[in-house]
């Protein structure tokens, strides 16, 4: 036991942080999966890439769906499958292993013995995380969980190298992990581009501070190494594409053809233009006339502009909002039989993009500044106060954690095989919202009528045809008459369990009902008499929700600590980075406290980068305001809260401050 003490007391650190990643990969490995099975242009897209992927055919046939978004959450699915282990868990491993890498790549601020206790500090609050575990983030099978961890070891590689980058060795596995991981956040979503900043202006520091270190040593030039494995990994996947597509980009919404054909359609001015509507149907119209090529896919489009109209925010205005538009475009293509190939849909694009672009430049169409993305609608003037509402709206959501939890729901079915493809994928139960219906019982007719049954639904919606089976013999009535009895023993799947029964007497055209609620046996009209021992019709989510209920109440209670605690918490960091500026203007020789104010810059800057992006398409666009788009932005929001708070910790309530070098 004295040696366990001893043990312990010497590796307590360690034991610790195993000891709680254990508990929450405990905590998080029973909670079901939130199928979205018909979501086929987000979900439903990431399990189908999946699969293509376990089979040797990376993302599947091509079509206009299938360069649209990044393929390292479809590999992350197929390697966990292909390995045997459950998504939910590998995950979660995957959100661990940043949490302690992260920890390890700060420790030159905490590496002293009682330093240990605010670093063990600050692995709790990441590790435990609400939105590591919640429903849009974890439970369901789409690409927005995997940012934190990508977020949490990024940074994690370039504050290593920072904070070490006085030691003889540069740390090459390290930039090498940082490559790998930047490479996959750039695959994962089409929208990294806010991480670029710090990526960049980081690693130029980096090269100018091992320059004056090192005096012109070429290892300086080691820290482009993230970079360079970036550009090589993308070359890599553009070049598969080209081989299996016959088009060389990573994502087709970022390559010349489309990206030039949005850019040349928002560009053009037009009077019904509103804040989130860039290409109204007046200006449609006006590209027939531009177009020869579009006007040539003038039936589909307008069939694809009907349907997508109706799924925006005002499905009744007949217009398809910025979100949308680039959806209903290639599906209008597709209608139209251009996406046979990439080449053939990149030539569709290319030609369409120069016949307007030269009608502009003939007619003196009027244009409007676009922006360099092509999923972004142009700015416009209205959208100023807007963005600034949006910011602050944005900061309180992400302090509160708002609507961050897990939850056991039904996924959403698609009537197919949806949702047991998915659970096949993701190695884990998903709650299916059919209902489990059984009937078991006999009827005959003392008139021996013909009779037939019906199941329908409490709103009039006919399901199936019961059979009746005669095999299982007579019954012999009051008056010594041998009469057919018909036996029922019906099980049956279906998608609700408010039910009857339309018993229909065939002889006499008449209709008798019977709800799954009225007694089991009766008489009708002195002649139809039934007995169903057994009728229910029970929802499979609502068997086995129970078993996993548990499970989401101890992980939604860590939840409701962070919502309760965090706004406090992020007041209190703001004001000492106030306090730790001040002290660097008056002291400016304090070269520790200069390191971690830096480090905090640079994560608020990311964050307010990526909060505006957000804020843009919240305006522009579509309801972003939504924690599985901000997922990148809650681990920089606490890195920045309790990096702050613990040096303050470590500088004041412990009581030593250790000065660094320049």
């Amino acid at each position: 036991m004295e040696k366990m003490k001893i043990v312990f007391k010497e590796n307590w650190f360690i034991i610790l942080i195993l000891f709680f990643a254990l508990i929450k990969q405990i905590m998080v490995s029973c909670i079901p999966i939130f199928g979205i099975t018909n979501g086929v242009h987000d979900d439903l897209m990431m399990v189908n890439m999946g699969y293509s992927l376990l089979h040797g055919d990376w993302l599947g046939t091509y079509s206009q769906y299938t360069l649209v978004k990044g393929m390292f959450f479809p590999f992350f699915l197929a390697v966990s499958n292909f390995v045997g282990i459950s998504y939910i868990n590998s995950a979660n491993l995957f959100y661990t292993f940043s949490c302690i890498f992260f920890i390890y790549s700060i420790k030159p601020f905490w590496n002293e013995k009682k330093d240990k206790k605010v670093l063990f500090l600050i692995y709790l609050v990441l590790l435990f995380n609400p939105v590591s575990y919640a429903q849009w983030t974890l439970q369901r099978l789409y690409r927005n969980g995997m940012t934190l961890s990508q977020v949490l070891i990024i940074f994690g590689v370039y504050f290593n190298a920072y904070l070490r980058i006085k030691e003889n060795k540069i740390g090459i596995i390290n930039l090498i992990l940082g490559g790998i991981i930047l490479a996959s956040f750039v695959n994962t979503r089409e929208d990294a581009i806010w991480l670029y900043p710090f990526v960049l202006i980081i690693t130029i520091v980096l090269i100018i501070k091992r320059i004056k270190i090192k005096k012109l040593s070429l290892s300086a030039f080691s820290y482009v190494i993230p970079i360079l494995i970036l550009i090589l990994t993308n070359i890599g996947i553009s070049l598969i594409n080209y081989n299996y597509y016959g088009i060389f980009t990573t994502n087709e919404l970022n390559a010349k053809p489309f990206k030039s054909i949005m850019q040349s359609i928002y560009k053009i001015d037009d009077e019904n233009i509103t804040d989130k509507v860039a290409a109204p149907r007046s200006k449609i119209n006006r590209l027939y006339e531009m177009s020869p090529t579009i006007n040539s896919i003038k039936d589909e489009l307008e069939i694809s502009l009907d349907k997508w109209s109706k799924m925006d925010m005002n499905p009744n205005d007949n217009e398809v909002e910025n979100g949308w538009f680039f959806w209903s475009l290639r599906d209008a293509v597709s209608m139209a039989g251009y996406y046979q190939n990439a080449t053939m849909a990149a030539d569709f694009y290319t030609k369409a993009s120069s016949e307007i672009e030269e009608y502009i430049k003939n007619n003196n169409v009027e244009t409007i500044a676009v922006m360099p993305s092509s999923l972004m609608a142009p700015y416009q003037s209205s959208y100023f106060s807007q963005i600034i509402n949006a910011i602050l709206k944005i900061s309180k959501y992400l302090v509160t954690f708002q609507e961050v939890e897990t939850i056991s729901s039904a996924s959403v079915d698609d009537e197919k095989i949806g949702i047991e493809q998915f659970e096949a994928l993701a190695n884990t139960i998903a709650y299916d919202s059919k209902v489990n219906a059984y009937i078991n019982g006999y009827i005959y007719s003392k008139n021996e009528d013909k009779l037939k049954l019906e199941l329908y639904d409490t709103n009039d919606n006919f399901i199936h045809g019961i059979d009746l089976k005669n095999e299982a013999g007579q019954v012999i009535d009051d008056t010594n008459k041998s009469l057919d009895k018909y036996f029922i023993n019906e099980k049956f799947e279906i998608n609700t369990s408010s039910l009857y029964i339309k018993i229909i007497n065939l002889t006499t055209n008449k209709e008798y009902i019977v709800n799954f609620s009225d007694p089991n046996s009766g008489n009708l009209d002195n002649n139809i008499v039934y007995n169903f021992n057994e009728k229910f019709a029970n929802s499979k989510y609502d068997d086995i929700y129970l078993l996993t209920k548990r499970y989401e109440r101890r992980l939604n209670l860590i939840g409701k600590i962070y919502k309760l605690i965090n706004p406090i918490v992020f007041l209190i960091s703001v004001l000492l980075y106030i306090f730790m500026t001040i002290k660097i203007i008056i002291n400016r020789k304090n070269y520790q406290l200069l390191q971690i104010w830096l480090i905090n810059l640079s994560i608020i800057l990311s964050l307010f980068v990526l909060i505006l992006g957000v804020s843009y398409n919240e305006v522009s666009s579509c309801f972003s305001i939504r924690y599985m788009y901000l997922s990148g932005a809650y681990p920089l929001l606490l890195m920045f809260e309790f990096l702050t708070i613990g040096y303050i910790i470590k500088v004041k309530l412990l009581g030593r401050k250790k000065k660094y070098e320049k």
